[in-house]
């Protein structure tokens, strides 16, 4: 059992302004995506057909990126833009089109525990 969703978002292609692939169509099999451990979207970069290089967290994969030495970086649109925004020359990097899914979010409950399920629905409300 599960809340309404409260959040609502889906992996992101970032790539450099200066870079080569301006548009998902342009990946190739040599192309190298930034991707965090332990997210769901090693299998969207899989399903695009790159190589994957593994991080710690979003900060590791954008500076790699802004130094060259990956071709890309996929990760959730709304981490993507405020790690954009915060990181210096941030301003170098773009998003590539839109989402490739979406993804909606929301919090797990006991199946027993719909009055604590309600009462999230209602704050998130």
């Amino acid at each position: 059992m599960r809340s309404q969703p409260y959040y609502f978002s889906g992996p992101q292609l970032i790539t450099r302004k200066d870079g080569t692939i301006k548009q998902v169509e342009d990946l190739r099999a040599n192309h190298i995506l930034g991707l965090v451990t332990g997210t769901t979207f090693e299998r969207d970069a899989e399903q695009l057909g790159t190589q994957v290089k593994l991080y710690e967290d979003d900060n590791q994969t954008l500076i790699e990126l802004l130094n060259g030495r990956i071709d890309g970086v996929l990760t959730d649109r709304i981490v993507g833009l405020n790690a954009i925004a915060e990181l210096k020359e941030g301003d170098r990097l773009t998003l590539v089109g839109s989402v490739l899914r979406s993804e909606v979010i929301a919090i797990a409950f006991h199946k027993e525990n719909t009055a604590l399920k309600d009462q999230v629905n209602d704050i998130i409300s």
